[in-house]
């Protein structure tokens, strides 16, 4: 992995055959597997002979500095990593064989004779695989897996109401975007903090939540208050008129500033569009309506010309509607946004073209502005 520059340094596979002392025991061996993909993981395999790593114990009586003593690449003749750990083994400095034993081995392999060591590292090999496969149970980092498979990921999909299979797959964005919030998703109530980290994270914007947006509600003809009719007390049950004020009828999303590639996702029928129609409407439920505020940095306003390629994109008054009333504008309890069937690049007025009271710089030529 060698930076940007000209510079070049060593990969991390190199680093840990160079360095292994640099290196916690638990990294070395998740780098190794996810080197080797298609090998038999630690501790997995039926035959330790087919695993990535063999492991073998450090025969010393000193003080090690470090899980790790050395990690030799596979021979010509072999196709396992070798490690040599520190903090596990039946002899040596912390192991339970007494210390004669150790020396004893020692000089056997000091004189060339490693069958008694060999036979331990059998052993120690063993150990030390059935430690780390302990340790990766509960550490979904140290897992081959990908983050979304596994016991943990099912654990946490069981938490924001997606533990079974069927239940998945029915937003325009992976399930696995929502592990990673799965402890604001699990809250009941959910705040609006987690819904604004949530997006924040997704969507790499700015992106702010504002409680709060009042509206009018319409009453179902069965709740209209009507005279000569029971119940209609006034003060308590009565109404005047077809509608009601309610202060926590929407919430705001506001989001932006942002380019103009940015702007243009997050218009009616964009994948941004679709993305926060499907986290939003998770996150709050089906009976919140969000009002979504789009804001343009000013120099990524684009000009726009009432003739040639780039002209303006002008729709009748009727048609504007009718594509209004079939989709509506805004995110509401169904979660619906507008969509519209013109080229995505088109300048629409009102959406990406804006008219202005400014004098023209030339003829046909409109300025647009922003606010900020």
């Amino acid at each position: 992995m060698a930076p940007t520059g000209w510079r070049s340094t060593r990969s991390v596979i190199e680093q840990l055959a160079a360095e292994a002392h640099r290196f916690d025991a638990l990294q070395a061996i998740t780098v190794i597997e996810r080197l080797f993909p298609l090998a038999a993981s630690v501790a997995e395999g039926g035959n330790a002979a087919h695993e990535v790593v063999r492991f073998r114990s450090s025969l010393t009586t000193a003080f090690p500095a470090s899980d790790l003593s050395a990690a030799h690449p596979p021979r010509p003749d072999a196709a396992q990593w070798e490690i040599l750990v520190n903090f596990l083994g039946l002899a040596g400095g912390f192991g339970p064989l007494p210390a004669p034993f150790t020396e004893a081995i020692i000089q056997q392999t000091r004189a060339g004779d490693t069958a008694t060591r060999d036979f331990l590292d059998i052993f120690n090999h063993r150990l030390v695989s059935i430690l780390y496969r302990a340790r990766r149970l509960h550490r979904p980092a140290l897992s081959r897996q990908a983050p979304d498979v596994g016991p943990m990921a099912e654990h946490l999909y069981s938490l924001i109401g997606l533990g079974t299979p069927g239940l998945r797959g029915r937003m325009s964005v992976p399930d696995r975007a929502l592990l990673n919030h799965a402890g604001a998703l699990a809250q009941q109530p959910r705040s609006l903090h987690g819904l604004e980290c949530l997006l924040n994270d997704h969507f790499g914007v700015p992106i702010r939540v504002i409680p709060l947006q009042g509206g009018w509600l319409r009453l179902d003809d069965s709740q209209v208050t009507r005279l000569g009719q029971r119940n209609a007390v006034l003060g308590d049950g009565a109404v005047l008129g077809r509608r009601v004020w309610d202060q926590q009828a929407a919430v705001a999303v506001e989001i932006g500033p942002l380019d103009l590639d940015g702007f243009r996702a997050f218009l009616p029928g964009g994948h941004a569009a679709r993305a926060l129609r499907d986290l939003a409407g998770f996150y709050a439920g089906a009976g919140t309506e969000f009002r979504v505020r789009l804001r343009l940095r000013p120099a990524a306003v684009p000009g726009t010309r009432l003739v040639g390629a780039n002209r303006l994109h002008l729709q009748s008054p009727r048609r504007l509607a009718a594509q209004t009333r079939a989709s509506g504008v805004r995110l509401g309890g169904e979660g619906r946004l507008l969509t519209h069937s013109a080229a995505p690049d088109a300048p629409r007025l009102g959406w990406t073209s804006w008219l202005t009271s400014r004098p023209r710089q030339s003829e046909g030529v409109v300025t647009p502005s922003s606010s900020r």
